[in-house]
């Protein structure tokens, strides 16, 4: 099973929250400035996950909705979403890590190599 991006984990977030708890989200989402009230206006969970992804990136997004989800006391989402957001970056920095250490295997084994033929 592939890994979940930033942008699926919000979604389901978004998708699980009550009629009355989107609209708060939607409130908080609009008080912050950053999206039009003609973006989300009126729209379901999909369309906001696309806003919210356009407006603070996959990197930012996550912790944003967290941040909203907080302050409207949706707190057993808003925890979801802190687990979520942690297995995401754990993922990325395990990416990060794994590709370092091969960088590092592959200039060594190159560091060898000139040491045997040189």
């Amino acid at each position: 099973m592939a890994p979940k991006t930033a942008k699926k984990i919000l979604s389901d977030i978004l998708e699980n929250l009550s009629d009355e708890n989107l609209d708060k989200f939607r409130s908080e989402l609009l008080n912050r400035g950053v999206v039009k009230t003609s973006q989300v206006q009126k729209k379901g969970f999909l369309v906001i996950t696309d806003v919210m992804v356009q407006a603070y990136t996959e990197k930012n997004v996550l912790k944003e909705a967290e941040d909203i989800l907080r302050a409207n006391n949706c707190k057993q989402a808003a925890e979801e979403l802190g687990k979520n957001l942690h297995n995401f970056w754990t993922r990325i920095l395990k990416v990060f890590v794994d590709m370092d250490n091969q960088t590092n295997c592959r200039n060594s084994f190159s560091h060898r190599k000139r040491s045997l033929t040189g």
